[in-house]
This record gives structure tokens, sequence and C-alpha cells, in this order.
């Protein structure tokens, strides 16, 4: 299975998931997307992990695992400054 698959069957789950519980929480939100940034950064697509990082940082400002994971992606694309923030 492709990782697109992978990736795709992810959101679709997480979707499903959502709806069942009948509002998608942003708890719920931010799990699916920290899932998909943290298997995008041990894939070495740092750019989609930080896109997807991002989006579960939005929705958990205060979940330092995500941060940390930002954090690394950013170093991994040469771009120090904003690790240093995260």
């Amino acid at each position: 299975m492709s990782w697109h698959a992978r990736n795709f069957a992810l959101v679709l789950l997480s979707t499903g998931i959502c709806v069942a519980t009948t509002f998608c929480s942003p708890a719920a939100l931010a799990a699916g997307s920290f899932e998909l940034g943290v298997k995008a950064y041990n894939a070495g697509r740092f750019q989609t992990a930080v896109n997807h990082l991002t989006r579960a940082s939005a929705e958990n400002p205060y979940n330092a695992r995500i941060h940390y994971y930002r954090a690394n992606a950013l170093v991994k694309l040469g771009r120090h400054k904003e690790a240093v923030q995260e």
C-alpha cells in the first residue's frame, strides 16, 4: 500500500470517527494531524510533516510532542530560526 493510500485511509478513519461521535473535537483533529505529521517525519517528508504538525499545534498548542517533532522537521529543512522559536 502506498503512503498516499495509507494517509487517505487514516484521514477517512479519522473522519469516520468524528462523524460517529456527532462532532469532531479539536483533540481528535489534532491527533489525526499529529499521527500524519509523525509518519511524514519518519518517512523523510519534512515539509509535509511541518504542514500536518502546524495544524495539530493550532488545535492543541500545549502538546510538547507536537512542538518537538515540528521543531525537528524545521531543522531538517534548514529553517533553524523557526525551529528555535518552536
